[in-house]
């Protein structure tokens, strides 16, 4: 039996007792209204049980496959399709952002700067090229010691003091979300999950000028 909603009240203010009277009566019907739903539902499974030995193989390949496994199979795939359409837009933009300055106009502007330095370094009498030279043939000579470099000379063989190890090809270990960088000889490649090496070390190009890396 579903109760009657209260007629509407006039400008009096409704008393304690008719607004509870109100509520008792709406919590009555929104309980009988549950019931009857899920009497309906338990009457639609039944009849839904009662028809499946009644299917054909035609239906019930529609039911199963083009109904439910083909729908989720389809959204599972539009759902990748999406997340790696906005991880390669997101790719796409860090990339051009970091390479916004083609190799060839990088290069122009550090040759213009550097033919300025010596510009100006021949206005001072110098070159940079001796500079350079000189500075190195001082420091193997061991006319020139690095700052904090006090002991005397020793001559050792290069294994004695260090240890020269491969890398890895970028491919082995090239992770697009990874926090360490790849270095090659024009700089960073890549990034990578995992690192090789934790400890102070030298990079050294297999290819290239020794002045250019």
């Amino acid at each position: 039996m579903v109760a009657e909603a209260p007629a509407p009240y006039g400008d009096a203010a409704p008393s304690e007792a008719e607004v509870l009277r109100s509520w008792l009566n709406l919590f009555n019907q929104e309980a009988d209204l549950k019931k009857r739903l899920k009497d309906a539902e338990a009457a639609l499974d039944a009849k839904a049980y009662a028809h499946y030995p009644k299917l054909t193989e035609a239906e019930i390949k529609a039911l199963v496959v083009d109904d439910k496994w083909l729908a989720a199979l389809d959204a599972a795939i539009h759902g990748e399709m999406e997340r790696v359409s906005q991880q390669l837009t997101g790719r796409m933009k860090e990339l051009a952002e970091r390479y916004e300055a083609p190799l060839p106009q990088m290069v122009d502007r550090v040759a213009e700067l550097e033919a300025r330095v010596n510009g100006h370094l021949e206005r001072m009498g110098f070159a940079w090229s001796q500079l350079k030279q000189g500075a190195m043939q001082e420091l193997l000579t061991g006319k020139k010691r690095l700052p904090g470099a006090n002991a005397e000379w020793e001559q050792k063989r290069l294994g004695d003091v260090l240890t020269i190890a491969h890398g890895k090809s970028q491919h082995s270990v090239a992770d697009r979300n990874g926090a360490y960088p790849i270095l090659a000889t024009g700089g960073q490649i890549g990034t990578a999950s995992r690192f090789l090496y934790d400890k102070p070390s030298v990079l050294i190009g297999r290819k290239g000028t020794i002045d250019k890396l």
